[in-house]
């Protein structure tokens, strides 16, 4: 051989500083020298060599991804765990590394746990100066255990290496394939929410809303119109009082050819000049008396009992003047009626106002179709005020307008 074992590399050696290719020079050299064998069994002292490199063989490997080795060694708490198996779910090297480290961690343990049996009997005996080649062989054995783990480490770095794996300390998942979501056949912001009609049909924006408030607004979502009903609350021009010409006039101003929420809603009317003061009357579609007031000086008069509930009603007023009394609506006008909101839509009405306030969308429709369209063209006038360039909004907005214009 062209050198021999220096007492500087044995002292390497000895001290764990030796590198991968000099311990694998070093195997081969003791294999084909016997002086360097005789040297090495006999001034060397193996057993402690032996006991130190068992050590290291237990100490988990540089290559060894830190984050992967702390889970697989459980120190991780639940989150750390679940970030790196939500990691590991879609990083395929990933998972190639981690069955390669287990695959290690367990060759590792046999092969430790035999050492560990093996050195604890070396401990108990006494190297006796015939027993050199006993001793030279254990350390060749080990120095091979150490070259395979090596190999290994090196071919756990190579696979990493090659497949380019991402950080588990940061987990990012692979970048998306499909198609670049088309844009949505509408859009609208309503309360901080986006609401939205994609292209396969499906509607964003409602998980809040109950099943039953879902139920009512997907339809004028999907159609882009609410569908309000007609409602035939104008008069025909008749006294309810007499038929003679009265010499002045004043008007009614609400409830007229509308349906109010409130069973007991508030009456209002313009003032005349010399009124002594007014009595509201109430009837139902037969003409009978439902309700009256006394006479007030007020313009304004709310009843003290319910009115049903999805009954349509007419009133009128009258004004106590000195020389007599004046009626509004006059003979030669229509009649002035209303009606009161129905059970079901006055349940669905607060259910909406009590559960999503400020859904302008939701209340607007809701109140549409109810027929309530003062407040239907109050909210919808809002959603479009907040999306300006939305044609949905606008639409909704001026299927109210024309509604209330035809009353």
């Amino acid at each position: 051989m062209a050198w021999h074992l220096t007492t500087e590399l044995a002292a390497k050696y000895r001290r764990r500083e030796c590198t991968q290719e000099e311990l694998l020079q070093l195997d081969d050299h003791l294999r084909a020298c016997e002086h360097c064998l005789e040297e090495f069994s006999a001034h060397f002292e193996v057993t402690d060599g032996l006991l130190a490199l068992a050590a290291n063989l237990q100490t988990p490997g540089v290559a060894e991804h830190p984050n992967l080795q702390a889970y697989l060694s459980g120190v991780f708490d639940e989150i750390d765990r679940e970030l790196v198996e939500d990691h590991l779910e879609f990083c395929r090297a990933c998972q190639d590394q981690k069955s390669l480290l287990e695959s290690r961690r367990r060759a590792r343990g046999r092969f430790a746990g035999y050492l560990g049996s093996a050195f604890d009997s070396i401990r108990s005996f006494d190297f006796p100066a015939r027993w050199p080649a006993l001793a030279t062989g254990l350390a060749m054995l080990l120095l091979g255990a150490v070259f395979w783990l090596k190999t290994w480490d090196r071919r756990d770095a190579e696979v990493a290496s090659s497949q380019k794996s991402p950080s588990v300390e940061t987990p990012q998942k692979s970048p998306v394939t499909s198609e670049v979501a088309e844009e949505p056949l509408l859009a609208i912001t309503d309360n901080g929410v986006r609401i939205a009609l994609t292209r396969s049909g499906d509607i964003e924006g409602l998980e809040q809303l109950s099943p039953r408030m879902r139920e009512l607004l997907e339809p004028v979502i999907r159609t882009r119109t609410i569908g309000i009903p007609s409602a035939e609350l104008s008069g025909k021009s008749a006294a309810l009082m007499g038929d003679q010409p009265e010499p002045g006039t004043f008007r009614l101003i609400s409830p007229v050819g509308r349906i109010v929420e409130s069973v007991r809603p508030a009456f209002r009317w313009q003032s005349m000049t010399g009124v002594v003061g007014y009595t509201v009357s109430i009837y139902d579609p037969e003409y009978r008396e439902v309700a009256v007031s006394p006479v007030i000086s007020e313009t304004r008069w709310t009843p003290d009992l319910n009115l049903r509930r999805g009954q349509t009603y007419l009133w009128q007023v009258t004004a106590r003047l000195e020389d007599g009394d004046v009626r509004a609506p006059a003979p030669n006008q229509p009649e002035a009626m209303f009606r009161v909101l129905d059970g079901y839509w006055a349940g669905r009405i607060a259910e909406a106002r009590g559960n999503y306030p400020g859904t302008r969308l939701l209340l607007g429709s809701i109140y549409a179709k109810a027929g309530m369209i003062v407040e239907a063209e109050r909210e919808l006038r809002e959603l479009v005020k907040s999306n300006p360039e939305s044609d949905f909004a606008r639409r909704l907005l001026d299927e109210v307008i024309e509604a209330h214009r035809k009353k």
